[in-house]
């Protein structure tokens, strides 16, 4: 995301979403809330997940900064797949 406030307009960005993660309902909603947040509800690690830093639920600088055209959710197996592609690929990391 980072650069992403001075994209081109054609350029679109998407944010995938682990399981457990609050910034779908921040690109979509506004506000950063996971459902397991709900009153009544709420444990320490609210989800079994294994995607490093899910579940602590802060807007980061570069987050807020950052122009996010959608979220959708995915898997840890879809999120760890498209890791390891672009590692192999790309050779991000």
């Amino acid at each position: 995301m980072a650069g992403s406030a001075r994209r081109k307009p054609s350029v679109r960005v998407f944010l995938a979403d682990p399981p457990g993660s609050a910034l779908f309902h921040r690109v979509e909603h506004g506000v950063l809330y996971a459902p397991q947040q709900q009153e009544r509800t709420a444990r320490r690690n609210r989800y079994d997940t294994i995607m490093e830093g899910v579940g602590c639920d802060r807007l980061t600088a570069n987050f807020a900064a950052a122009r996010i055209d959608a979220a959708f959710r995915v898997s840890d197996e879809e999120s760890c797949a498209m890791a390891r592609r672009l590692l192999r690929d790309e050779r991000l990391f």
